[in-house]
C-alpha cells in the first residue's frame, strides 16, 4: 500500500520504500493524489483513502495512534483514516559527507547547520556522525524558511548563505538563499528548477 501510494513522489524515503517493496506498481490504480508539504501524501486507490507520512499527518487528520515516541525516521500508513502500521527507515549518511564538511571548513566556511524534518533524536545522532556542532530539526518548509531568515539576520556582513537540498520542502529555502543548490540524483523537479546550482550526480563532495 505504501509503495503504491508513493508512486508519484520522488522523495528519498519514497524511493527507499519502493525499492524495498521490489515489485512494479501501477499508477493507473491511483485516482487521487496530493502531496502535503512536510507531512506526506494522500491518495485514493481502489476506493480506499491511503495516506503515508510522518507523525504530523496522523495529527492533521486526527488518526488514533500510540506511536509518537518512535526514535527512528518513520513512515506511517493510514487506510481510511485508521492507522495500519508504520515503516522504519534507517537513513545512511553518504560516504563523502564528513570529508565534504572538513573541506568546506578548510575553505573558510564559518558555520554549517543541518535543517531536517527528522525527529530530535535522529537529528542529533546524524549531526554527531557528521561532526556538526549546529543542528536544527523538525522543520517543514515554512519553518525552514524562518530558520534561514534568522541565519540571514545573524550573518556577518559580506558573507553569503548557501543552502543545499533536494525535496519539494526545500524549494522555498533554495530560492531564498544567496546560493541555492539542488541534488539532481535525488531532487524534486521544483528544487532543481529553482536552484542556482545543480549537482548532477548527487555527490556532496562536489560542493567544495
Amino acid at each position: 500500500m505504501a509503495a503504491l501510494a508513493e508512486e508519484h513522489s520522488n522523495h528519498p524515503i519514497t524511493k527507499a520504500i519502493k525499492e524495498t517493496y521490489g515489485k512494479e506498481v501501477s499508477g493507473s490504480e491511483i485516482k487521487e493524489y496530493e502531496e502535503i508539504a512536510g507531512q506526506g501524501v494522500r491518495t485514493k486507490i481502489c476506493g480506499k483513502e491511503i495516506m503515508v507520512g510522518n507523525d504530523r499527518i496522523l495529527h492533521k487528520f486526527s488518526v488514533t495512534h500510540d506511536t509518537c515516541d518512535v526514535k527512528e525516521t518513520v513512515a506511517h500508513v493510514i487506510v481510511d483514516r485508521k492507522h495500519a502500521g508504520y515503516i522504519v527507515i534507517s537513513d545512511e549518511i553518504k560516504e563523502d559527507v564528513p570529508e565534504t564538511i572538513e573541506e568546506l571548513k578548510k575553505l573558510g566556511v564559518k558555520k554549517i547547520v543541518m535543517l531536517t524534518g527528522d525527529n530530535k533524536e535522529v537529528a542529533e545522532q546524524v549531526a554527531k556522525q557528521m561532526a556538526l556542532v549546529n543542528s536544527t530539526q523538525s522543520f517543514y518548509q515554512k519553518k525552514k524558511w524562518k530558520s534561514l531568515r534568522n541565519l540571514k539576520k545573524k550573518k556577518v556582513k559580506k558573507s553569503s548563505i548557501v543552502f543545499v537540498g533536494d525535496g519539494i520542502n526545500d524549494a522555498l529555502v533554495i530560492a531564498r538563499a544567496n546560493i541555492g543548490v539542488a541534488m539532481e540524483a535525488l531532487g524534486s523537479d521544483v528544487a532543481i528548477e529553482i536552484a542556482d546550482v545543480v549537482i548532477m550526480d548527487g555527490k556532496p563532495s562536489r560542493l567544495p
